[in-house]
């Protein structure tokens, strides 16, 4: 395989990445309280990013409230107070509240075990720039599952999966260049 090839197949599969959506959160049954602040990190690849929330709490709620988006370097909130809504498939126990913060918070109830409500809201982003999503968690139960993604975004922070694929693509690039000096 040529050095080109490598290359191209290495930018086909991170342009393929960037088009997905990226998890920034991921948190299914935790063995202890995990409440708290977060503010994750991530990168824009498009003009436009849908940021999503997803839940659900049987027999009680998680709430996500104090949400804000900022573009790093700046302190307006990119977020609108109202989201859009996806209702999970097997019924909603779920709402939003406002909480005094110009962003509605986000009250995740559930119905059955493994059924997401969705609420998600799109704004405007510059390519290449960092923005950082921040809320205050809640958690009142403890059959319950919360996930965070960003599409047109990829996160600031390498996952472990996409530092492996890049450390095994720098391994085949190398590879390539001592046989091709050896020949």
């Amino acid at each position: 395989m040529k050095f080109t090839s490598i290359v191209a197949a290495g930018l086909l599969a991170a342009a393929a990445s960037a088009q997905a959506d990226t998890t920034l959160l991921n948190i299914v049954n935790p063995s202890t309280d995990p409440s708290g602040t977060y503010s994750l990190s991530f990168k824009a690849t498009g003009t436009s990013v849908t940021l999503s929330d997803a839940g659900y709490n049987v027999p009680s709620w998680g709430v996500f409230s104090a949400n804000r988006v900022v573009q790093d370097g700046t302190s307006s909130n990119l977020l609108g107070q109202t989201w859009s809504f996806a209702a999970a498939a097997s019924g909603s126990d779920t709402y939003t509240t406002y909480d005094g913060t110009g962003v509605d918070s986000l009250h995740f109830g559930g119905v059955s075990v493994g059924y997401y409500d969705v609420y998600s809201q799109t704004f405007a982003t510059t390519p290449g720039d960092t923005y950082t999503y921040s809320f205050d968690f809640t958690r009142y139960g403890y059959d319950d599952a919360y996930v965070v993604s960003v599409s047109n975004a990829v996160s600031a922070v390498p996952e472990s999966s996409s530092a492996m694929l890049m450390l095994a693509g720098l391994g085949l690039v190398g590879a390539a260049l001592r046989r091709r000096k050896a020949q």
